[in-house]
């Protein structure tokens, strides 16, 4: 696809830097395919692919602005942010706010195949800042999210919506003052994977048990991951849990 190319491994086992003529450097990371294809080798060749199809059309139309209706919040972790850190100077080149404790909102990109961390550049040129962007995006995701479901039974409850934003219903406030109704004390939530949104009362230590449960199975086997930690709802908005 790219013969020119340079793949040199880095720090970390499944971290890896592309050199290009006449490109930046850009690091790639291997993890979300690794912890898909792992337990099927018939499907590495076919994942990688699609990864690389993807990844290069992105990296060779750097000039294509997005359409503001594409925009979208993704939830992520501390370690996303120091991942994607420009290594000398230490800026973030994408679009962020924090959420609570290691959970931060990265702005991006829905696109067909892909989804793609909006830049700073691009944010400037679309005449968009934070302030602007937290609405835009929450209403952008409203649209494009399937029906929300339900599942479980008390204490612990799980909700999905498609795949790739379920950790991004935490934005919806609507949402959790419904939920509110239902729940004694204060709501805690828990994103291990961006397809998968926990949650439970504050009060319930049997609920509380088996979302630590939950969590660490998904963190060890899941893909796509997010993040261990609980977030507790107060009227001053999200806050860690512990």
């Amino acid at each position: 696809m790219c013969p020119a190319a340079v793949l040199e491994p880095i720090e970390l086992p499944d971290q890896y830097r592309l050199i290009r003529p006449q490109h930046e450097p850009i690091t790639i990371c291997f993890e979300n395919i690794w912890r898909q294809s792992r337990l099927d080798p018939g499907i590495r060749v076919d994942q990688v692919e699609r990864f690389a199809r993807v990844f290069l059309a992105a990296k060779n139309n750097p000039g294509t602005l997005p359409d503001k209706k594409s925009i979208v919040p993704l939830v992520k972790d501390e370690q996303y942010l120091n991942f994607g850190r420009n290594k000398q100077s230490g800026d973030l080149p994408f679009m962020n706010e924090h959420l609570a404790g290691d959970l931060w909102i990265i702005y991006a990109v829905d696109m067909p195949d892909a989804i793609e961390s909006l830049s700073k550049e691009n944010a400037q040129k679309l005449g968009l800042d934070v302030s602007a962007l937290r609405p835009l995006a929450i209403e952008n995701l409203r649209r494009i999210l399937p029906p929300i479901e339900q599942h479980g039974e008390d204490p612990m409850f799980m909700l999905t919506a498609g795949a790739d934003y379920v950790a991004s219903l935490i934005l919806l406030d609507d949402l959790w003052t419904e939920l509110k109704e239902s729940i004694e004390s204060d709501i805690v939530v828990a994103v291990p994977s961006r397809d998968v949104l926990l949650y439970t009362s504050s009060e319930s230590s049997e609920g509380i048990a088996r979302m630590r449960s939950t969590i660490d199975k998904v963190m060890q086997s899941g893909g796509y991951l997010v993040s261990h930690m609980m977030l507790r709802l107060t009227p001053d908005g999200w806050k860690a849990f512990s």
